[in-house]
């Protein structure tokens, strides 16, 4: 439904202009909301790069991240280039807490580079982006719960209701000490939390698998859900052996 209503607001702009912006945008939603078929369906009236980081964004829900990362430095480098240091930024923390959680590559020096530059001009999502790759890189540091605490407030300053990133470090932290207190209520919150976006699905998948009995939203899946989820495991897998080593 909250998918539905972002994509009628697009459309409504389309009536007025048939922007190659607005038309990606309205793709772009549908992927979020997980309507991946539509998403793609006609995707070829999008022109320049857009097809391909729409094919990015979806192929990365059915984890296959690497498209999508790549995407975010092209994306983090030319906005740099151009001085639009805002964008840059915001390009900047997507790609490297998809690195630290998918690949551990990320610095120290990077994240704190990252987290600066928020705090420096005010936005909050260099400094939430800079939290979660602190969490994936290193959730068991002495002070990784206060990082989560950090991040679960910088968001509900701006939007009421949990966020797929604050939960996706309250997981990582939960899984790595072992709460399954935790786990079970971030479960709770998922099922009591609808149409939630498709950044929820790293979560789903890994409670599911942990046993905690979580309700997948539907979605329009372009192969069977079972080779997605496996992705999915995998990833989660390689991250935990990597942070626990």
């Amino acid at each position: 439904e909250r998918c539905d209503e972002a994509v009628a607001v697009w459309d409504n702009l389309l009536a007025t202009s048939r922007s190659q912006m607005f038309l990606y945008q309205r793709r772009l939603t549908m992927s979020d909301g997980r309507r991946f078929r539509d998403a793609m369906a006609g995707s070829e009236e999008l022109e320049g790069d857009r097809s391909d980081r729409l094919r990015a964004n979806v192929a990365y829900y059915h984890g296959l991240p690497e498209a999508l990362i790549g995407a975010h430095r092209r994306r983090w480098e030319e906005r740099l280039a151009t001085g639009q240091t805002r964008e840059a930024y915001e390009a900047n923390g997507e790609w490297l807490y998809k690195r630290a959680f998918f690949r551990g590559d990320v610095t120290v020096d990077e994240i704190d580079r990252l987290i600066l530059y928020g705090e420096d001009v005010g936005y909050a999502d260099p400094i939430r982006y800079g939290l979660l790759s602190r969490v994936f890189a290193n959730p068991l540091d002495p002070e990784a719960a206060g990082w989560v605490d950090r991040l679960c407030a910088l968001h509900r300053a701006e939007v009421p209701g949990p966020s797929a990133e604050e939960k996706w470090a309250e997981t990582c932290l939960a899984w790595v000490l072992e709460d399954y207190a935790r786990l079970a209520a971030i479960a709770k919150t998922i099922d009591d939390w609808p149409g939630a976006h498709a950044n929820w699905i790293p979560m789903e998948v890994l409670l599911n698998h942990l046993g905690q009995a979580v309700a997948y939203e539907p979605a329009q899946w372009l192969e069977p859900f079972e080779d997605v989820e496996r992705r999915w495991v995998g990833h989660w897998r390689n991250w935990y052996a990597r942070v626990t080593a």
